[in-house]
């Protein structure tokens, strides 16, 4: 794109030297013509004035597309490199197609966004990044990170491009984002967080906020620690994996494939269809596990009060639990150490087991 803008900025002001060498070889051999302005010489004024508004113009539009860039760690070129004072509570809002994101916290009083560009031929990788119009800028309480889509096939003849956008931002901070075609990191954050992303994986480590939104398709979702009001985990054709999650509202879905959460609190809801589902309980708060084709694994203390629910081609209870019900080899209904809130279980083709610990 810039070599083309050269090459035409070159051409003009060939133009433009051309009509000036042309009018100094007439005034040596015509000195008469000076004195009087011909129809001639207002044409070429005319075609000097009307070439230097096109050299501007050309001028305007390089000072736009042509940016300092410098390289990363990584031998990426950085095309964005921007820092913004904020406040702790404000929002970063992501609307991107084709890039992996990067969030990091830790941020006093500013945010720093940077995006970068590589690929196997740069001058197509910076095409593309210019095609996509990028736009970064303060808006209120939000800094915005806006493109629009590629036009073009993602990894075409002229080999694959990659645009990497990392945030560094303030812990407590809210992010909103929504990508497509790309990765997702999150660091430890405070605060509310909706993301949603299409083929592409999400990481996330620490959040704690009222609203916890990770969605993704055909892209496995992890989260280390999640805390809040209202918690959402899902996916397709992809797993879920969570260390710990609390919560007063959960749900965790996916579909062919499997999901496995090392210790859930709160009402919730886990479904899959063609998976596994495994998960820890310390206190129940009324809980549906549901799957197709697949084994279902809840591990909880031996002391759980709760009513039992459970269907499947086999279904085990540990002997450890105090168990007050009918037990079938396809189905369990019942109370555990005197009831409690319902667990609900069902499965199609796999076993349901209830481990104690």
């Amino acid at each position: 794109m810039r070599t083309k803008i050269i090459a035409v900025l070159l051409a003009v002001l060939t133009a433009l030297g051309g009509l000036n060498l042309f009018k100094s070889i007439r005034d040596r051999l015509l000195p008469d013509a000076k004195a009087t302005e011909s129809t001639e010489q207002i044409r070429i004024r005319v075609n000097e004035f009307q070439t230097k508004e096109i050299v501007e113009t050309v001028v305007e539009k390089i000072s736009i597309k042509v940016r300092e860039t410098f390289s990363d760690e990584e031998g990426n070129e950085v095309v964005i490199d921007e820092t913004f004072k904020v406040r702790d509570g404000q929002t970063l809002y992501i609307d991107i197609a084709h890039s992996d994101v990067e969030i990091e916290t830790g941020a006093h009083g500013e945010a720093r966004i940077r995006v970068s560009v590589s690929g196997t031929n740069m001058a197509r990788a910076r095409d593309v990044f210019d095609d996509m119009d990028f736009s970064l800028r303060m808006v209120g309480d939000e800094i915005r990170l806006v493109s629009g889509n590629r036009r073009s096939s993602w990894n075409d003849r002229y080999g694959n491009i990659d645009i990497e956008v990392f945030a560094f931002i303030p812990e407590s901070f809210n992010v909103q984002m929504k990508t497509t075609h790309g990765d997702v990191e999150l660091g430890d954050i405070l605060g509310t967080v909706f993301l949603k992303t299409t083929h592409g994986d999400v990481s996330a480590s620490n959040i704690e906020g009222e609203s916890i939104s990770l969605v993704s398709t055909h892209g496995d979702v992890d989260a280390e620690t999640l805390i809040g009001e209202s918690i959402t985990m899902k996916t397709t054709h992809a797993d879920i994996d969570a260390d710990e999650i609390l919560g007063r509202t959960v749900s965790v879905s996916t579909t062919h494939s499997d999901i496995e959460i090392g210790l859930l609190r709160g009402q919730a809801k886990i479904t899959t269809s063609h998976g596994d589902i495994e998960i820890e309980i310390n206190s129940n708060e009324r809980l549906t596990l549901q799957t197709t084709h697949g084994d279902i694994v809840l591990i909880a203390p031996s002391n759980l009060q709760a009513e039992l629910d459970l269907e499947g081609e086999r279904v085990r209870l540990d002997r450890m639990f105090e168990f007050d019900g009918r037990v079938e080899e396809d189905e369990i209904r019942g109370s555990i150490n005197g009831g409690g809130s319902t667990i609900k279980a069902r499965t199609s083709h796999g076993s349901i087991t209830i481990r104690g610990k």
